[in-house]
């Protein structure tokens, strides 16, 4: 009798955990999953242009404790470059207006450079906003 019982909480115990281990891996699925980046906890590019041509170019990026980073900041105008702006540090926040002329494609480009504190470059990512047309 003991030994069944034994079994029947093992079985019971077993099955609680595949059922939240499973339902951990559906909602992850289900979410907007961000790769892991090595150095970086966030990266995040924005662009927005308002009724006058005021283009608000926007980027974050947040270096992990042991790690640095460059950034540099592009606005460009059908795909070429029309300002750029740069940053260094274990965080990096930049926001700038910038007026652009109508007619056109606009898109902010960001790209980080991780480094060690020792000042060892280790790797570059890239990250895009939206495109928003004027």
């Amino acid at each position: 009798m003991k030994k069944t019982l034994k079994r029947i909480l093992c079985m019971t115990i077993m099955c609680v955990l595949f059922i939240s281990v499973n339902a951990d891996v559906c909602s992850a699925e289900e979410s907007s999953v961000m790769p892991r980046l090595t150095g970086i906890d966030l990266q995040y590019a924005s662009l927005t242009i308002d009724e006058n041509g005021r283009a608000l170019c926007g980027c974050s990026v947040l270096a992990k404790p042991e790690y640095s980073v460059d950034v540099t900041m592009t606005l460009e105008r059908d795909g070429t470059a029309i300002k750029t702006w740069t940053g260094s540090g274990s965080r990096v926040d930049l926001a700038k207006p910038y007026y652009v002329t109508e007619g056109h494609d606009y898109q902010v480009i960001v790209t980080t450079r991780v480094k060690t504190l020792g000042g060892l470059y280790l790797l570059s990512y890239t990250i895009e906003s939206p495109v928003e047309s004027y």
